[in-house]
């Protein structure tokens, strides 16, 4: 009887055992319930709701947008890449115009109409052209003869028969050349100079095409100068026009932003295009003051090189100097320690006060990209490569910043 009463007792304990364990088992699926409730109702972010439906509706209607796109910007690459002279035509009047762009907007606040304004500004710089080509060029084109024929008479020297007195170090390097004489095979160099006189009567033959060639250059460059001051006077006095033609290619909502990175871009570049410009004159000015000092001969011929060598930033002083060696070891060598030393102190001079004075709100950019983007300019289109580089990596780099600053 105790093991029939023990038997009932040990079932009705496993059955509230199992009622037990039902009853959490249902609380706990009305919990979960609850909790998948609450989050139903959570909205899930729209980036997170557009990578889900990214991730399913990848379809091959999407590839194939995806290679029309690609197709489409190698089209354009191609013809990007045929009308690129006219571009560059373009950009540089842009430059221009962004120069120009802040000395307008002043005329035009004293009530001066902007087209009057413009064509005040251009009878300026053609009266400073005017003034230059009258005065300085005659000078400068005087020295560039005299160098010439000094060179020349540095080549004529090395046949006569006492050269020690024209030629700087020539007791030095003479027995070098008279070693080097003694080795030359006469029939090897009879050969050589046969051959050379044969070149030379080819080059005559076509002369005639290659003045033709020439002045085709000459006539080219002319008519793309006009054209380029053509298009920098209309973009000056259609400047309200042009920036709502450009904004009507995108959608409305996008306006404002295209608007104020115009803005930017006309401020960078008309910075640099005028910083460089105020370089030039002073570090011309400065070279002039201080090779006359010197008392080197052709000073005004190379000040002028180094204002114009402004234009290719970090290396354009280097090469001013290089230039410069050859010139002054011909006139005395020891004035060569002395413009070294000049151009040493207009270097410090003027990066430690003329370049943050005037350069202030300029590119920006590190040394490091300038010089790659420099090399990438010059790849493509040589010195003109080297000098719209700049500005064309500052227009890069407002987009780039822009987009890192919005990443962030």
């Amino acid at each position: 009887m105790n093991k029939d009463s023990k038997l009932q007792k040990f079932v009705q304990d496993t059955k509230k055992s199992i009622k037990n364990i039902k009853e959490k088992i249902s609380t706990n699926k009305k919990t979960v319930a609850n909790k998948e409730e609450k989050i139903s109702k959570i909205n899930l972010p729209d980036k997170l709701q557009q990578k889900q439906g990214q991730l399913v509706h990848i379809s091959s209607i999407s590839v194939a947008k995806a290679t029309v796109v690609i197709i489409l910007l190698y089209v354009l690459s191609l013809w990007v890449a045929k009308i690129s002279d006219i571009l560059i035509l373009f950009f540089i009047a842009y430059f221009l115009s962004a120069a120009l762009d802040p000395t307008i907007d002043y005329l035009e606040k004293k009530r001066i109409p902007r087209s009057a304004g413009i064509l005040f500004i251009f009878l300026l710089i053609f009266s400073g052209l005017i003034f230059f080509l009258s005065n300085l060029a005659p000078l400068i084109a005087t020295q560039i003869l005299e160098l010439a024929n000094k060179i020349q008479d540095m080549v004529i020297n090395l046949t006569r028969d006492n050269p020690e007195s024209k030629i700087p170090f020539f007791d030095k390097i003479k027995p070098l050349l008279n070693q080097f004489i003694d080795t030359i095979d006469r029939e090897t160099l009879t050969n050589s100079i046969t051959e050379t006189l044969r070149k030379i009567g080819s080059t005559l033959e076509s002369f005639a095409g290659n003045a033709f060639r020439a002045l085709s250059a000459i006539f080219q460059s002319i008519a793309n100068a006009v054209v380029v001051l053509v298009l920098t006077f209309f973009m000056s006095v259609n400047e309200k026009s042009i920036e709502r033609f450009f904004t009507s290619l995108f959608p409305s909502k996008h306006t404002q932003y295209i608007l104020n990175k115009s803005e930017d871009i006309k401020n960078k570049v008309g910075f640099w295009l005028r910083g460089q410009i105020i370089l030039g004159i002073f570090i011309g000015v400065l070279t002039m003051i201080a090779l006359s000092i010197i008392g080197v001969k052709y000073a005004l011929t190379l000040s002028m090189i180094s204002g114009i060598m402004e234009f290719i930033p970090v290396i354009g002083p280097i090469l001013t100097f290089i230039i410069s060696i050859p010139i002054v070891l011909n006139q005395d060598p020891i004035l060569i320690i002395w413009v070294a030393i000049a151009f040493i102190v207009i270097q410090q001079l003027e990066n430690n006060v003329l370049v943050p004075l005037i350069m202030k709100k300029s590119t920006g950019l590190s040394p490091i990209i300038i010089i790659f983007a420099m090399l990438v300019g010059y790849r493509f289109l040589g010195i003109l490569g080297m000098i719209l580089s700049v500005p064309v990596a500052t227009i890069i780099s407002i987009f780039v910043y822009d987009y890192v600053k919005k990443e962030k």
